[in-house]
């Protein structure tokens, strides 16, 4: 994260996720969620949380979960997050805005490599497991090469699917796989990749 954080954006991203927030002496406040609880200071003069209170622990998962993908020599790319706020309505009907980070430019990195490697036969397919329509474009340059190239070549847009699912439709121009649930949790990396304590 580049800049700061408030501290009510922290609290509320976390209440947002089912937090439930238990009220300590002073400044400390506890957040239990599904039996595990974690114990913060609430920022008391000043607004921003500190550096150390912006959620380490998800940055801590997300390193180690693609370090074991690189250890897997799986090609892995990332870029770091870009947080907007956005509001939230919670089933008790509440509106609370919280940062909601979104990592930008993967899927023309994706789209990028699927155009480079077509041409070359290092591929004769690609699943994109994704359902953004900007890739739609990706498919037809694919399509365009294997014409030209007189071969056979697949784009395919795998997503989850099902009755919470909120798009219902893959990447327009590929053959589309949806996932349910149940091949979904089969295809988790069981590993488990928190930071530890």
């Amino acid at each position: 994260m580049s800049g700061p954080i408030e501290w009510v954006e922290v609290e509320g991203l976390l209440i947002a996720a089912g937090a439930r927030v238990i009220e300590g002496r002073r400044s400390r406040v506890w957040l239990e969620r599904n039996g595990e609880v974690e114990t913060f200071h609430r920022p008391r003069r000043e607004k921003e949380a500190k550096r150390y209170l912006e959620l380490p622990m998800w940055h801590g998962y997300r390193t180690r979960r693609l370090t074991a993908t690189r250890r897997t020599g799986i090609v892995v790319t990332s870029r770091a997050l870009r947080y907007r706020v956005e509001r939230v309505r919670l089933p008790d009907v509440s509106v609370h805005e919280i940062p909601v980070g979104r990592e930008m430019g993967i899927d023309l990195r994706l789209g990028l490599d699927i155009v480079r490697m077509a041409p070359d036969t290092e591929i004769d397919g690609a699943i994109a497991f994704s359902q953004d329509q900007d890739l739609a474009e990706v498919a037809r340059e694919v399509r365009d090469i294997a014409r030209s190239a007189d071969r056979w070549l697949k784009v395919v847009s795998a997503f989850p699917y099902g009755a919470n699912a909120s798009v219902k439709r893959g990447i327009d121009r590929t053959d589309w796989f949806r996932m349910d649930r149940g091949f979904y949790d089969v295809c988790l990396d069981p590993r488990d990749c928190r930071p530890r304590r």
